[in-house]
This record gives C-alpha cells, structure tokens and sequence, in this order.
C-alpha cells in the first residue's frame, strides 16, 4: 500500500509544479512591455494591429519572436526556426529582447522538465493500477 501512497503523491508534487510554473509563465508574459502596450486603450487600433498576430491570436511579444523567427539554413536550402541556444541569446536585453520573454522562456524549458516528471508519474499509477486490477482477479 505504500507505493500507492508514494506513487500518488509523485503524480500531485509533480501536477502541482506544472500548474505553478503556468502560472508564473504567465505571469511573466504579462510584464512584458508589448503586453502592457497592448493592453493600453489609448493606442490606435494601427499601432495595436502592429502587435497583434492575426494567425496565433497572440501579442508579437519578443519571446512570440524567438519563437517563430527563421533564419537560413545551413545546408543553403530553406529557412529554419531559431535553435534554444539563439532564442535565448536573442531574448536577453542587450540583444534587443526583454527580461521579462527570457524569464518566460526559462520557465517553459522547466515545465517541460516538470511535464516528463508528470508523465512518468502517471505511467506509474497506471502500472500500479494494472497491478490491482490483477491482484483483485486472483481473489475470488
């Protein structure tokens, strides 16, 4: 029973850390000065337009940026999305970026962590639960 108790409380530690980093994700998007921009009524619906994505529905904040700008690549052929290591380098501020879209992008790499975690913790319930299923049909 006590694997149970200790695979069920991996799976919560590790929901919960996924939820709080959400959280702070967005908390951190919510500083960044194209957000507070945009959230300003007193810009014209062109400046607004300047800042607003069509296609994602979302603010072309810089971490929006790193996200879909492409370079060429290096074969020479077609273009590539940014690689980590240039989106980070192209989210610090001295590069034009904002401390804000970097804090955010380093929380989405620590979900994604957090995430791998959940999911392992969720095969395990599944696996203990096949266990139960077995034991309660080899008890008449």
């Amino acid at each position: 029973m006590d694997k149970f108790i200790k695979a069920l409380a991996r799976h919560e530690l590790a929901l919960q850390k996924v939820d709080a980093l959400s959280r702070r994700i967005g908390a951190a998007i919510e500083r960044c000065p194209i957000v507070v921009k945009s959230n300003d009524w007193s810009i014209s619906n062109a400046e607004r337009a300047e800042i607003w994505d069509e296609k994602s529905g979302k603010n072309k904040t810089h971490l929006w940026a790193a996200y879909t700008e492409t370079t060429p690549s290096e074969c020479g052929y077609g273009m590539r999305l940014l690689d980590s290591d240039e989106q980070e380098e192209g989210l610090r501020p001295r590069n034009g970026g904002c401390r804000h879209c970097l804090r955010a992008w380093r929380l989405i790499r620590d979900r994604s962590i957090a995430r791998r975690e959940l999911g392992y913790a969720r095969l395990s319930l599944r696996s203990l639960g096949r266990q139960a299923v077995k034991m309660t049909e080899a008890t008449p």
